[in-house]
């Protein structure tokens, strides 16, 4: 990697770049319906596929990747930025993918075609994960890894399927050759002026070298299931302009220049013996050498060979103990390196046991919060029910006092009414009690003037009654006469 010298051609806007992914739903659907055994045999055999069919790639993420076509150099085959050049590597490919093979080294070479037996998914349906596993395995390399189109599977994904699983070639190369010549024949189109070019390669790798390369501060991933925890990790949206800023503005000290996806490599390079690379090897640096001396180097190599002639003699004795003690430091290594994985396992369960139990922490107290607020509110109810027939009850005595009030008023009512007539009554009876008043005080004077009347002529009478009396006695004494 080195500062370029700003030579890409940029592509016309004319020109559409059709990019498409593959829909694996229908793939990603079956995971939960494995069985975890059959899912640690199936990552034994074919490397971490399964969590690579996760990765999600979204439209935004497609329209990042054709802004990156942008800065190809057909020429280097690298990404060429104002600052800095970049290309993903054999690598970190081989890393995230984790494939299980015995030597890196055995590299996979097209040989041609190859007849293939069709293997039903029903396997899936029928329990089968003997049949099962390699068409699931290979399903993944037709979609996902070669895809072709719609969802068929090229001869190609057929090939290195089929070599990887009888002689354990490393298909990494193949991988990132495919997205290589992909991007080389975006450019060409775009050089010839078509309107639209179409290309596929494992976008799902790509994208994940893309964050972890452009934003490695934010998605440092570890070096044991990278893509376990990249499927984890929160990936934060970024407008397409933004991108485009980081990509103009990228330089060496902000680009991750040894992604921590593939620590587990020397400074990220597999060593590779001189007879397979024939004595050859070629880097691209601005101190180096020219592309005409490049070119010139590349014409004059005949034939590249990567049979390596066993050796004529056998090993020495110092050979055959010096071999023993690298196998055994070896054995030591792998086990070092199992304990590891085992204790970076056993920390990976605790650490999603102490998210299991606080994600259950968090559903108590919203839970608790909940209740709380239940019972709050049927205290309230409750409260609001006593109120309301408390409330009734008032209402009712006050309905029942005011009855009584008009039941009230209307007898006091009839008792002014009977008070105005009794009032009316005595008045009359007093009115007749005056006037008898009046007459017996005129039949008293009458009375009186009677009696005095009578005391008047009670003195005559008495002088009459003597004198009838003297009369009677003179007539009878006259008589006698």
């Amino acid at each position: 990697m080195a500062s370029s010298s700003n030579s890409t051609l940029i592509p016309k806007r004319s020109t559409k770049i059709d990019l498409s992914v593959t829909d694996v739903s229908f793939l990603v659907e079956l995971i939960p319906k494995i069985p975890e055994e059959v899912k640690k045999q199936f990552r034994d055999s074919y490397g971490e596929l399964l969590d690579l069919i996760m990765v999600q790639v979204r439209p935004e993420d497609i329209e990042v990747m054709q802004l990156m076509m942008r800065f190809w150099s057909p020429t280097l085959r690298i990404f060429e930025f104002p600052n800095i050049d970049a290309a993903p590597a054999i690598e970190e490919y081989e890393a995230l993918l984790d494939f299980p093979m015995e030597s890196r080294l055995k590299l996979y070479q097209f040989t041609g075609g190859q007849v293939a037996k069709e293997i039903c998914i029903g396997g899936l349906l029928e329990e089968n994960w003997k049949l099962f596993q390699p068409a699931y395995a290979l399903a993944i390399y037709g979609l996902v890894l070669f895809p072709f189109v719609g969802d068929m599977v090229d001869q190609a994904a057929l090939d290195v399927f089929s070599k990887f699983v009888r002689f354990k070639v490393n298909p990494t190369a193949a991988i990132l050759a495919e997205t290589f010549l992909s991007f080389q024949k975006c450019h060409e189109g775009i050089r010839r002026g078509i309107n639209k070019v179409r290309i596929r390669f494992c976008v799902q790798l790509f994208q994940v070298w893309i964050l972890t390369r452009f934003k490695h501060h934010r998605y440092g991933l570890g070096s044991r299931y990278p893509l376990r925890r990249f499927l984890s990790t929160h990936v934060e949206d970024m407008p397409l302009a933004k991108w485009k800023e980081l990509f103009d503005e990228v330089t060496p000290r902000n680009f991750a220049e040894k992604c921590c996806l593939y620590d587990r490599h020397q400074q990220g390079v597999t060593p590779v013996p001189d007879q397979q690379l024939g004595g050859i090897c070629l880097w691209y640096k601005d101190e180096g050498p020219s592309m005409k001396e490049v070119m010139a180097r590349i014409k004059g190599i005949s034939a590249l060979s990567f049979n390596i002639p066993p050796p004529k003699g056998g090993p020495t004795p110092e050979e055959v103990i010096l071999g023993a003690k690298v196998r055994m430091l070896e054995s030591k290594i792998r086990e070092a390196r199992d304990r590891g994985e085992m204790k970076d396992i056993a920390l990976e369960k605790s650490d999603k046991a102490a998210s299991s139990l606080k994600e259950e922490i968090r559903t108590l107290k919203r839970d608790y919060a909940e209740m709380s607020a239940r019972s709050n509110q049927v205290t309230m109810m409750r409260h609001n029910r006593a109120m309301e027939e408390e409330i009734l009850n008032l209402k009712r005595r006050l309905e029942s006092r005011g009855q009584a009030l008009r039941t009230l008023a209307e007898a006091e009512r009839v008792a002014v009414q009977e008070l105005g007539q009794a009032t009316t009554t005595i008045k009359d009876y007093q009115r007749a009690l005056d006037q008898s008043h009046q007459r017996e005080d005129e039949y008293k004077r009458s009375l009186e003037e009677s009696l005095a009347r009578e005391t008047q002529l009670s003195d005559p009478l008495t002088e009459l009654i003597e004198s009838h009396d003297t009369m009677k006695e003179n007539q009878a004494i006259w008589e006698e006469n």
